[in-house]
């Protein structure tokens, strides 16, 4: 019986009792005897009675609300996890909890990723945010695979980064290109030296490939291995409005995929599984991007005599 039925039942009985009553107390009144008390009586009984109805109606009405509130809810969290998205919030960066599950740690029982995989317009506020927690990754044997934008297509700048300096609110008015080379590479270098200080021995490596166009969110992925070599993977999903970055205003969609998941290949409907193959579709088709070249840049702006902030 469905909860809609449910609540007619309940309102017919209440009609029902109420037609009773009426009844009744109208028989009452035709006995002289009887008239005062039982008006008095039936007064109050009938107050009662309207009282507890009109409650009754009002309690169900509210109950129906909620419940088909719940049930609304409950179908699009049902729905987000069959694609895979266990939980979405709107945040302008991972919680500690996040961090500690992605880059590995003490607080993580002394577990790390076997790969991190990256995919950002550059990654700058990321990379220097966790550099310490990322060459501690790396000092116990995790690889990183980083994929950011290309700046420069033949010698001449990306028309993807121009466009994107064009719409974005730029930060303290500084290009992708500048905060690329400026700081983003030395950071890389950084972190790399201070994992060969930590663990000289076992330690991993990051592989930087560079995109011409194909951004469409801010997306990390953190592999695990079990004793059984079987594949645990961690996803985060970012997604900014064009004008601002991640940092300041972002949905953030997380996902975890097993190795049962992973194993299901082409029948998959899993979305961070269509997010992790797309990573990795990517990955291998700018295998042999060429390296992020700062002379390059500096050459640019010197044959353009352009400043510095242009590009």
């Amino acid at each position: 019986m469905s909860k809609k039925s449910g609540y007619k039942i309940l309102v017919s009985v209440f009609f029902v009792i109420f037609v009773v009553f009426v009844m009744v107390f109208s028989i009452g009144l035709g006995m002289d005897n009887l008239r005062p008390d039982f008006v008095k009586v039936g007064y109050d009984l009938l107050t009662a009675l309207l009282s507890s109805l009109i409650t009754t109606f009002l309690l169900g009405l509210l109950a129906q609300i909620v419940s088909n509130g719940i049930i609304k809810a409950k179908k699009n969290d049902n729905g987000l996890k069959r694609c895979g998205i266990e939980e979405v919030c709107v945040s302008n960066n991972i919680n500690p909890q996040d961090s500690y599950l992605m880059l590995g740690g003490k607080r993580n029982k002394n577990q790390y990723p076997s790969e991190l995989s990256f995919l950002f317009l550059v990654g700058d506020s990321f990379l220097r945010s966790y550099a310490k927690q990322l060459a501690e990754a790396i000092s116990n044997g995790c690889n990183i695979r980083l994929l950011i934008v290309r700046p420069f297509i033949n010698g001449e700048p990306n028309p993807f980064i121009q466009r994107h300096n064009k719409y974005a609110e730029k930060k303290n008015n500084t290009c992708l290109t500048k905060i690329l080379f400026t700081e983003v590479l030395p950071t890389l270098k950084a972190i790399e030296e201070k994992a060969k200080s930590m663990n000289p021995v076992n330690v991993g490596k990051i592989e930087v490939r560079t995109y011409i166009d194909e951004f469409m969110s801010n997306q990390r992925f953190s592999l695990y291995y079990d004793k059984d070599n079987n594949r645990t993977i961690h996803c985060w999903l970012n997604y900014q409005s064009l004008c601002k970055d991640a940092i300041y205003d972002s949905l953030l969609l997380k996902g975890t995929l097993s190795e049962d998941v992973l194993q299901e290949k082409e029948t998959n409907k899993n979305l961070m599984f269509e997010f992790y193959r797309s990573f990795n579709i990517l990955w291998d088709e700018y295998e042999k991007s060429p390296k992020l070249d700062e002379q390059e840049w500096r050459d640019w702006l010197k044959r353009t005599n352009s400043d510095i902030d242009s590009y």
